[in-house]
């Protein structure tokens, strides 16, 4: 099993288009309960998504000191949970890292953190037959909604699932 740990944009995205019950029973997830604050406080499906994965001990919480993220949120200039995800990375030895946040990946890339994107994981899914073809493009048609990619982000994963590279 692959050790993943989420930041808050990542796992509301996933959460947001069915992904995440997918992934539930593939790998370990890990998030700091600063995401967990943060991707439950809205009165959405996909929050409600998350406290119920997480209240079934579906993924790990964990708490990161608070010195230890400001001083990642302060060199870096991160937000509070992408900071705290980051730290959770190196506590736990993760396998990879779970984020859509542009600084996040700029810091990831910085501090050789082996990062990921919703795509990213919505292409493995689909590279693993978790999901059907048709579902997998389904789920990209509301990634593009709901995330902020770019066109090309967009077609190269769109490409990807029908394996036209």
């Amino acid at each position: 099993m692959v050790d993943v740990v989420f930041d808050a944009s990542a796992l509301i995205l996933t959460a947001k288009i069915g992904l995440l019950s997918e992934l539930t029973d593939e790998i370990e997830i890990y998030v700091t309960e600063e995401v967990y604050e943060e991707s439950t406080k809205a009165d959405t499906y996909d929050a409600k998504l998350i406290k119920e994965r997480g209240e079934k001990d579906k993924f790990n919480r964990e708490n990161i000191s608070q010195d230890s993220i400001n001083r990642l949120m302060e060199k870096f200039n991160l937000d509070k949970g992408e900071s705290s995800a980051i730290r959770l990375y190196n506590k736990v030895d993760a396998d990879i890292l779970a984020t859509d946040d542009k600084q996040a990946i700029n810091t990831c890339k910085i501090l050789e953190v082996r990062f990921t994107t919703s795509l990213k994981l919505l292409e493995r899914a689909y590279q693993k037959e978790l999901l059907s073809q048709e579902k997998a493009l389904a789920k990209l048609r509301e990634l593009e909604k709901f995330g902020w990619f770019s066109d090309t982000q967009v077609k190269t994963t769109e490409n990807n699932i029908r394996g036209e590279n």
